[in-house]
Order: C-alpha cells, then sequence, then structure tokens
C-alpha cells in the first residue's frame, strides 16, 4: 500500500503488544467506555468549543486487533459522554491498551506489534459552516483505562474570503514546493497523559509532529468542496482546512472556483507552519474573481486548464483565451493535442476554432458541450478519438478532412441534432460515416423513420446507430457480418429489423433497450449472441435461436418483461451466461415468467446444463400438430411425445380446451403436455398404459381428467401445478406411483380410489406418504399409524398447515417434504425419525425452533433454509450455542432467524455445508477458523447484509459455486496476509479476487 506516514512521538509504545508469540485468547470486552476530548483538541465547533454529536461512531481496539464499533451515546452539543458497543467481539490477541479512533472506519487496521494504525487522510473535504469538515482530520488516544481522551492527529489553515455576493463551489490548495497534505497515513496512537495525571502517574505529554514522504505517494492538492455553494458577503467568511503538521517552507497557493464567476487564486511565499491542535489563519483577502478567466499560471509559468496539466498533451499553450460569456474558445499555436476530456462537460461552449497546429483529438475531449453548435476541424488532425464530440446535442453538422486517418468509435454518439456528414468518410446520402466497411457513426438527428444501410457496410460499428429514437425500420444488408457493441442501444422506436443470414455476431448490448421490438429472427449464421444483446426489450414477445449460435452471454435477454416464448433448434445446449433470461425485483434477480421450448430428444440435455437447469424448460407446446414423414401425426419437437406410438387420430380443439385421444396411443412421455394453459380437461383412452412425469404440469385451466384402469403407471409431478384441480382419483391398476404427481395443486381438496387414506387426505403407497391435499384448507393435521416414510415433496406448497403430528411409525421425512409450508409454526419429529431430506422445511418461515431426535443418523442439505424466523436448534448435532447443526464436522444448517449481525463459526466444523447460511439477512460478518478445509455451493446464498467475511485459514479452503453470492455491495473477504496470493488462484476463490483483502490475524 501507498503510505504516507504521520508519526506521533511516543512515550511508551504498547510494551506488552510487542510479543510477537501472543497467542489468541478470549478477552472480556467492555460495552461501555468514558470518552472525552483533549481541551485544545477539535472535532466540530459549537459556541467556540468542540463537542459530540449524537450517534457519533468511534473505531475501538480493546485489547485486541478487532475493529469493534462504538456510538457516541449523549447529547449533541456534549464534551464527554459513553461511548456504547454495536457490535461483539471474538476471540483475538491479546493487548494492554485501549485505542481509539476518530471516526469509524471499516477498513482501520492496527498492527499490535508495531503499536500503528493505518487510516487515511483524504483529499476531498466537505465544507461545514464556521467549523471542520467531518471526517476530515481524525483523531486518537490510547489508554489502560475504560476512560479515553481523544487528540487530534492534524492541525488546520484558517481562510477568509469576502466578497459581493459571488458562490463559492470549491476550494483548492497546494504547498508551493509541492508538499504531500493527503493521502494514507500510519499513526502511532499517544498515551493520554490526563489519565495518566488523574491516575497520579508521571505525566509524559507527547505532541504529533514530523512527516515522512513516501515519493511513490505524493497527494499534493486538498480540496474543500462546498456542495449547495457558499455566498460570500462584506464579513469575511472563513473556510478550515484540515492538514497534517508540517511547515510550507516557501508558502502556499490557495484557489476560489466560482463555476458562474470564475477562479481566484491567493499565494504567499512566507513560511507557514501547521501545528497538531493548532488553526493558523491567514489574512482576509477580497474575491477578486475575473469572470471570463478560468485559467491559470502553472510552475513553468505557462497557462493550462485547471485540473488538467495535460489537457493539450502536454503542449504549452502561449496564448490561449476563453471568453465564458460567448461561450467561444481561440486556441493558438503551439498547441499539438487536445487531450482525453480536455473540454468534458463545458456546458456553455457554443464554438471552437482549433489551430493547424493540432494533430490530435483526444478521446472524449468535448464530450458533453450541450450547447456547441459548431466545430471546425482543420487539415493538420489526423486522428479523432473515441465519442470525441459524444453528447453535443447542438451540433447539427460536421465535416471530417482528409488528413484523417484514424477515427475513433462513433466519435459523434448521442448528438441527437445532428443531421449530415461531410467530407472525408462520409457516404452518398451523407447519413453516416463509413471508415474501411465499417459503419462508424450515424446522424441521428436526421429524423428518418426507416433507413437502408449502403451495401458497402461490411460492419456496423459500437455504438454506430445509439439512441437513435426516430428510427422504426432499419435494413441490414448481406454484405454485414458483425453487429457491434450496443449499435441499436436505446433505439426506442425500432419495431422490426431483419438481420442477413451473413451476420455471425451480434455485440454485447447490440439492442438493449429497444423497447418497441416485438419479434426478432436471428439468422442461422450467428453463433453468438453478445451480453445485454436484447435486455430491457421489454415488448420482445418470442424469438427463435438456431442452431448455429453456440454461446449466449451474460444478461442477453434479461429485462424483456414481457418474453413468453424462446425456441431453441439445437440438439446441443448452446453455453449460457448467467441471467440470460431474468429480472430484477427488489435486487434479487428472478426468472422471467418465460417457457423455453426445446426438441424433446434434447430435453434432459437442457435441463442438466449448466445455467439452463434454473429455467422452465419444455418440449414444444401442443397448440399446433403436424404430419410427419411416415404420415403419422405428432406434435412438433416431440416425435417420442407420447412413447412412439402412432397416432392414427388426434384432435386437440384450443379454443374449447379439449383433448381426446383414441387408439392406438399407448403412452403419454413426459413433459407431453407442460403448460398447456387452455386445457380444461383431458379423456385418455383404455389404450394408455402409463402417463409420463410432468406430462401435465402447469396445466393452469385443468378442471377435470379421468384416468382409465388401462393405466398402470403414473410419473412423477405429472399433475403439478394443475392450480385448478380439485380432485384425484386413481385406478385400482396403477402399480407404480411417482412422487407427488398432484405437487403444488392449490385447490386439490381430496383424493379417491387406490391409495387414498379413510380421510382422503393424502395418498399412502406400502407405507409411504406419496401426496398430501395441500386445498383442503387444514391448520392442524396428525399423519397416520400406517406411514412409514413422508414422501419428497408431500405436503410441498401447502401454506395453511400450522402443525402437523408425526407418528412413531415414520422413519424417513424426505427431501422438500414440508417445503414452503409458510404458516407452519410447530412440528415434533418422534425417536424412530433417522432421516431427515435435504430442504425438508425450506421456507417453513413461521417455525421458531426444532428439536433433531437421537435417532436421526442421516441429515441431508440445510433441512431449514429459509425458515427466516428460525432462532435456535436442540437435540442431537446442535451445537453449544444452539444456533447451528454440525454433522461429522459439517455446520449443516444455521438459524437464520437468530437475528446476530456477527458469528465465529465453531472450530468443530471443518466444512461448511451447502445453502449452510442461505438468506440469513441479519449475519453483517462472519468468522471462519482454521479448522475448516471446505465451503459448499451456496454456502452464504442471500446474505444480502454481510459486508465482511474473516478467513483464518492459511491454505484456501475447497470453495464451490457461488458462496457469496448476493451478498451487501460492498462485501469484503480478509484472508492472512501471507495467503493472499494463494486464494486469489484458487478455484472458485478468483471469482472474488476483486473482494479478496489481506488481514493481520
Amino acid at each position: 500500500m501507498r503510505k504516507f506516514y504521520l508519526f506521533a512521538l511516543v512515550a511508551a509504545l504498547f510494551a506488552a503488544c510487542t510479543n510477537d508469540t501472543t497467542e489468541d485468547v478470549a478477552v472480556e470486552v467492555p460495552q461501555t467506555l468514558t470518552v472525552s476530548f483533549e481541551e485544545d483538541t477539535r472535532i466540530q465547533l459549537m459556541n467556540g468549543k468542540t463537542v459530540w454529536n449524537t450517534g457519533d461512531l468511534v473505531s475501538v481496539f480493546y485489547k485486541s486487533d478487532a475493529n469493534d464499533c462504538y456510538r457516541f451515546a449523549g447529547n449533541t452539543g456534549e464534551r464527554t459522554s459513553e461511548l456504547v458497543r454495536t457490535a461483539k467481539g471474538e476471540k483475538s490477541r491479546s493487548g494492554d491498551h485501549i485505542i481509539t479512533v476518530y471516526p469509524y472506519s471499516e477498513d482501520y487496521i492496527i498492527s499490535l506489534s508495531a503499536g500503528t494504525i493505518e487510516a487515511h487522510l483524504p483529499a476531498e473535504q466537505t465544507y461545514v459552516n464556521e467549523s471542520f469538515g467531518i471526517g476530515s482530520s481524525p483523531m486518537v488516544s490510547m489508554s489502560e483505562y475504560k476512560q479515553v481522551v481523544l487528540k487530534n492527529v492534524c492541525g488546520w489553515l484558517k481562510v477568509q474570503f469576502t466578497g459581493n455576493g459571488e458562490v463559492v463551489d470549491k476550494i483548492t490548495l497546494r504547498g508551493n514546493c509541492g508538499e504531500q497534505v493527503a493521502g494514507d497515513i500510519m499513526i502511532v496512537a499517544e498515551d493520554a497523559s490526563t489519565i495518566l495525571a488523574s491516575a497520579g502517574m508521571d505525566i509524559d505529554d507527547t505532541e504529533v509532529g514530523g512527516t515522512l514522504v513516501d515519493e511513490d505517494s505524493i497527494i499534493t492538492e486538498v480540496s474543500l468542496i462546498c456542495p449547495d455553494g457558499v455566498t460570500l458577503g462584506s464579513e469575511p467568511t472563513s473556510f478550515y482546512i484540515a492538514l497534517p503538521p508540517q511547515t510550507f517552507s516557501n508558502g502556499l497557493t490557495v484557489t476560489l472556483y466560482s463555476d458562474k464567476s470564475g477562479a481566484m487564486k491567493q499565494t504567499t511565499d512566507k513560511s507557514i507552519t501547521i501545528s497538531r491542535n493548532i488553526v493558523q489563519p491567514l489574512a482576509s483577502v477580497e474575491a477578486n474573481l475575473q469572470p471570463n478567466k478560468i485559467y491559470y499560471t502553472s510552475t513553468d509559468g505557462k497557462i493550462v486548464t485547471p485540473y488538467r496539466t495535460t489537457a493539450f498533451g502536454g503542449a504549452n499553450i502561449v496564448s490561449n483565451t476563453y471568453e465564458d460569456n460567448q461561450g467561444v474558445i481561440i486556441f493558438d499555436a503551439p498547441v499539438t493535442e487536445i487531450g482525453s476530456s480536455a473540454f468534458r462537460n463545458r456546458n456553455n461552449l457554443t464554438s471552437v476554432t482549433i489551430p493547424n497546429s493540432v494533430t490530435k483529438i483526444g478521446d472524449e475531449a468535448f464530450y458533453g458541450c450541450h450547447s456547441l453548435t459548431s466545430v471546425t476541424i482543420p487539415n493538420s488532425v489526423t486522428s479523432i478519438g473515441w465519442g470525441a464530440f459524444g453528447y453535443c446535442r447542438s451540433l447539427t453538422s460536421v465535416t471530417i478532412p482528409d488528413s484523417v486517418t484514424t477515427l475513433g468509435d462513433n466519435p459523434f454518439r448521442s448528438c441527437s441534432k445532428l443531421t449530415e456528414f461531410n467530407g472525408k468518410f462520409a457516404s452518398a446520402d451523407k447519413r453516416c460515416l463509413i471508415v474501411d466497411g465499417v459503419l462508424n457513426s450515424f446522424a441521428i438527428g436526421c429524423g428518418l423513420t426507416e433507413y437502408t444501410i449502403p451495401d458497402s457496410v461490411t460492419e456496423i460499428g459500437d455504438y454506430a446507430f445509439r439512441y437513435c429514437s426516430s428510427l422504426t425500420s432499419v435494413t441490414i444488408p448481406d454484405s454485414v457480418t458483425t453487429i457491434g457493441d450496443s449499435a441499436f442501444e436505446d433505439c426506442s422506436s425500432l419495431t422490426n429489423v431483419t438481420i442477413p443470414d451473413s451476420v455471425t455476431k451480434i455485440g454485447s448490448s447490440a439492442f438493449e433497450y429497444c423497447s418497441s421490438l416485438a419479434s426478432v429472427t436471428i439468422p442461422d449464421s450467428v453463433t453468438e449472441i453478445g451480453t445485454w444483446a436484447f435486455n430491457g426489450c421489454s415488448n420482445l414477445t418470442s424469438v427463435t435461436i438456431p442452431d448455429s449460435v453456440t454461446e449466449i452471454r451474460d444478461y442477453a435477454f434479461a429485462f424483456c418483461s414481457s418474453l413468453k416464448s424462446v425456441y431453441l433448434a439445437s440438439t446441443t445446449p448452446p453455453t449460457l451466461g448467467v441471467r440470460v433470461f431474468q429480472y430484477n425485483n427488489n435486487g434479487e434477480y428472478k426468472n422471467l415468467d418465460c417457457t423455453i421450448y426445446v426438441r424433446s430428444v434434447a430435453l434432459d440435455k437442457y435441463k442438466n446444463a449448466e445455467n439452463w437447469s434454473g429455467y422452465n424448460i419444455a418440449a414444444n407446446s401442443n397448440e399446433l400438430l403436424y404430419t410427419s414423414t411416415d404420415g403419422n401425426i405428432v406434435t412438433p419437437y416431440k416425435a417420442t411425445a407420447f412413447g412412439g406410438a402412432n397416432i392414427i387420430s388426434n384432435t386437440y380443439e384450443n379454443g374449447q380446451g379439449i383433448i381426446t385421444f383414441d387408439a392406438p396411443v399407448t403412452e403419454i412421455g413426459g413433459y407431453a403436455f407442460m403448460g398447456c394453459s387452455s386445457l380444461t380437461s383431458v379423456t385418455i383412452p383404455d389404450s394408455v398404459t402409463t402417463i409420463g412425469y410432468y406430462a401435465f404440469n402447469s396445466c393452469s385451466s385443468l378442471t377435470s381428467v379421468t384416468i382409465p384402469d388401462s393405466v398402470t403407471t403414473i410419473g412423477y409431478y405429472a399433475f403439478s401445478e394443475c392450480s385448478s384441480l380439485t380432485s384425484g382419483t386413481i385406478p385400482d391398476s396403477v402399480t407404480t406411483l411417482g412422487g407427488n404427481p398432484f405437487r403444488s395443486c392449490s385447490k386439490l381438496t381430496e383424493f379417491n380410489g387406490k391409495f387414498a387414506s379413510a380421510d382422503k387426505r393424502c395418498l399412502i403407497v406400502d407405507g409411504v406418504l406419496n401426496s398430501f391435499a395441500i386445498g383442503c384448507g387444514l391448520t392442524e393435521y396428525a399423519i397416520p399409524n400406517s406411514v412409514t416414510e413422508i414422501e419428497s415433496s408431500a405436503f410441498y406448497g401447502c401454506s395453511s398447515l400450522t402443525s402437523v403430528t408425526i407418528p412413531d411409525s415414520v422413519t424417513t421425512i424426505g427431501y422438500s417434504a414440508f417445503y414452503d409450508c409458510s404458516s407452519l409454526t410447530s412440528v415434533t419429529i418422534p425417536d424412530s425419525v433417522t432421516e431427515i431430506g435435504g430442504s425438508a422445511f425450506y421456507n417453513c418461515s413461521s417455525l421458531t425452533s426444532v428439536t433433531i431426535p437421537d435417532s436421526v443418523t442421516t441429515l441431508g442439505t440445510n433441512p431449514f433454509a429459509g425458515c427466516s424466523k428460525l432462532t435456535e436448534f436442540n437435540g442431537k448435532f446442535a451445537s453449544a450455542d444452539k444456533r447451528c447443526l454440525i454433522v461429522d464436522g459439517v455446520l449443516n444448517s444455521f438459524a437464520i432467524g437468530c437475528g446476530l449481525t456477527e458469528y465465529a463459526i465453531p472450530n468443530s466444523v471443518t466444512e461448511i455445508g451447502e445453502r449452510a447460511f442461505c438468506a440469513c439477512s441479519s449475519l453483517t460478518s462472519v468468522t471462519i477458523p482454521d479448522s475448516v478445509t471446505e465451503i459448499g455451493w451456496y454456502a452464504f446464498l442471500y446474505c444480502n447484509s454481510l459486508k465482511s467475511v474473516y478467513l483464518t485459514p492459511t491454505t484456501p479452503p475447497q470453495g464451490g459455486d457461488d458462496m457469496f453470492y448476493n451478498n451487501a455491495t460492498g462485501r469484503k473477504i480478509y484472508v492472512p496476509r501471507a495467503s493472499e496470493s494463494a486464494y486469489e488462484a484458487a478455484e472458485y476463490w478468483s471469482d472474488y479476487a476483486a473482494d479478496i483483502e489481506p488481514y493481520d490475524f
């Protein structure tokens, strides 16, 4: 880390903390401290005195290198009161002192052995009326007692200005010798001498003083920002700038800026010393602002623009005028280059004359000059950078001279009034610039609603048509092979685009936010669809993707809120990025209400392919029938949809929602009628023996189904999510019943026929409770004594159930057995149970506690994931603190409703299981001990408040996918300093390399 060192002269430096062999011990952390200020310490002025504000936060290191947060509990205006601890401590290295630092920052790092604190002195401070910028001047204290007295690290320069209504936006300060005034600092804490004196001990009142500059980290300018502006009057207005203690031997320069009035500079060559806790005043200065001159003289006497000494490529500008009222810039030689962003966002600039000496106009040089109506580019210019005139919304035309050989990506993007191009690269119709076959720029202000791209174009460049809001239709010629990144982004009126067979690549964001685009056909030539390519196309209802496409990148169809159908022809699933068909709802990404139709022969491939498995994938729906080559009627992409049987006669009345099968249909295959939402009734002929898995899944209008005596097998979830089905009768012929064929049938009140229980509430097959009628509305239910096993998903989605009694006959509770039973408050697991399946009680959001009997030997993946009110575990596998279940060293489940914000995982844990902390929304910090060697997939999924993860293992544990997915913004992962590179390179950990920080444990 680059550092600027600020040292306090210290009488005694952490005498008991210099032993590197100090072991971790548990220490008692005080919940309150008494805090005050040394008499001349400044934090904020009120009536000339230093005061606290209620709620001020400080960092406290108490016998530890753990950074705890304490809150000032007194009233605003007080000078002393209690600090109350807001976070709980963990085991940590023992020390002898309390070290306190104001203001609080989670980024502070303390080194016990060196007795130093790493902090930061900001180069940008914020104006406070008659006071100091809050947080701009750190304070420290060191004590052996629970009473701490804070001292400033810095001093201040007080600058006073008078004026006549001028509004100050910013003040900058620079030392005339380039002294360092801000940056990373290393603070050595002082003894609190007033406390020592009150205890009858020797007084050693030390002073902060001296600086050591690291030449690799020099910050020579500090700014005082006035966000709301400060109006100057005839009486002096005071501005306080916090500075490190040092001497400016050749004086310093203060510059006052006003966007409306210009700038004024005040320089003194007198030596000025800044001392800790001392306010050093400068004489009051009248604000002699010069309205039309916003340039100043640099150290070599040449005129340059504020903040941009290299704005013109380092050329010396001998003569330069800027007439603000007229908005005119005139350059004189020898300017050779206009640098990147040189005049970015100069809104009052109306015209520019560039001298013949200039050869290069940099990237975004005039970006955002909204008032610029005219620009003349001389023949000397050979290069114009990307976005050079972007967002120049008043520019109507431009001429590119013949001298230009290099044109960056669309230098004229978002120029909403630009109607034509002239000169080099201009097309015959003057609507676009074409460079070596690349359509570089389009005059989006021309107002055209339809446009045919010239045949000479082979590539549509990045940003070429971006924000062309008038364009409704565009014809792309067969000569085009590539559509570039953001090529048609935000063309909000574009309803029709024909992509020719010549195109092989659709770039990132190519059609992003084309909100009027209703359909798109992607040709067989395309092999890749880029990131965000159709993101936000809110009117897009369907899309067909040919089998030539081998990759669909991240977010390609995200936020397409009307997208209902995606048809894929390829039998090999294309490589799929993340969140391709998703939208964001309250910060959480969810799948679009969209069905992805694939060929039946590839159905299982798609369902098991990486990133595809989370979507609603089905064989193509049955609205249309066609004749196959052998004359038999089959459904599209479903030659095996009915078990391969030849369908001699088959009618599908879509309007009435009725299907009638005639022999010789023998099997209704898996997914055969999945998603047929108009289907109201089905008559199945006596020839059918098998109804496949998911066969009628999501037939939401299906109210009646008659299963004939010929059927012997009903597959798992065969009638799942048939939300209008009220009853189900199983014929005596059925010998095989897959797992809960009626899962999530929210109106199903009873079962009849074979396997039905005496009360008609469930189906029981050879002792296995297979299905429960969740629409019966029961709040309490006693499972019959004949049941020995509760099938997977048996009570899935039974939201009315508040209590369930499980008899002693039951030995197994299956996977997701009580999934989403959101009202379930009480469940007693009997001693007979030996196995509880993964996610068995997932999202039982009313469950508060649970006891695992000693009989249980097998516990699936986190049976209690998403139980948001579950505060404790009892019985077998429960940890000593009752917060988690630990099975043979594997942390299986965590009680996410306990409300803990910080948690140290027990040392007995060797592995953190899959989804162990899933949806623990209160957790902000977690410490993972040395004992952990593996962290499972999704271990901390949706822990959306988690900001700090402390990993003590020196060898990175074996990781899993998305371990820390959807945590708090800015979440950091702290690892042993010596292991930082190992973590950043390790599999799965490398995904979090940007978040990994070294830490001294």
